[in-house]
């Protein structure tokens, strides 16, 4: 199982910001940077932060809304 964050981090330093969080929340996978917001736009995002959890072949699962609900969705997936 892989996972992966997309960041629309904006404004100064937006890597910066991105690495901030990673170490804040000790997070050990890897987060992108969507500042054109191209990802977002494909998977029609509502609001932001958004999480969406998709399979090993790409395909929506969930839209989990906390962490904790993300960690959740992972293992279920992880499960199957």
């Amino acid at each position: 199982m892989q996972v992966l964050g997309v960041s629309i981090q904006e404004g100064k330093d937006p890597i910066g910001k991105i690495r901030r969080f990673r170490k804040k929340h000790r997070l050990t996978y890897p987060i992108v940077s969507d500042e054109p917001a191209v990802i977002i736009q494909k998977f029609g995002f509502s609001g932001i932060p958004q999480n969406i959890v998709l399979d090993a072949r790409g395909v929506y699962v969930s839209a989990p809304e906390t962490i904790e609900q993300t960690l959740i969705a992972l293992k279920k997936l992880g499960k199957k």
